[in-house]
């Protein structure tokens, strides 16, 4: 009987706490959308394009992402789609760092508008969820039989 750190189970498991996640950030860029704020007018720095329009796409790809991950938990698709869209954040946020582009990140949405802790630690909070996102989604392609 063959021994795994990660049982299949596990990953399972893991796949769809992260799909829930996802969801939950969704969730939060949704209610963002829908709250009329002035932010959503002003441009993001990387794109220069109005965050409106950034989180109507970012809040489709994550619906798609989440639903996914919870509804197929074994999928390759989703296990693929985890991944990259992990890696797709790490990208941005790298690009962004090395490009020296300042200021805050929408990544959660009103997120921090509703949780005090969150708006002060919103940094350490969206590379939480984007690294977490990568590890659940790069050892699940991995795994894919």
């Amino acid at each position: 009987m063959e021994r795994r750190i990660f049982p299949e189970s596990l990953q399972i498991k893991a796949v769809r706490c992260v799909g829930l996640l996802v969801l939950l950030v969704c969730i939060s860029k949704l209610i963002t959308l829908y709250s009329g704020s002035k932010a959503l007018s002003a441009k993001e720095p990387l794109t220069r394009i109005s965050y409106e329009t950034i989180l109507v796409g970012v809040v489709i790809v994550e619906a798609v992402i989440g639903v996914s991950a919870v509804s197929f938990p074994n999928a390759r698709a989703s296990h693929w789609l985890l991944g990259w869209f992990g890696v797709s954040l790490i990208g941005y946020k790298l690009v962004g760092a090395i490009l020296g582009i300042k200021g805050p990140c929408k990544c959660l949405g009103q997120l921090t508008d509703w949780w005090p802790w969150a708006s002060q630690h919103e940094g350490l909070l969206s590379w939480t969820v984007i690294v977490i996102v990568t590890i659940v989604g790069g050892i699940a392609v991995i795994r894919a039989k």
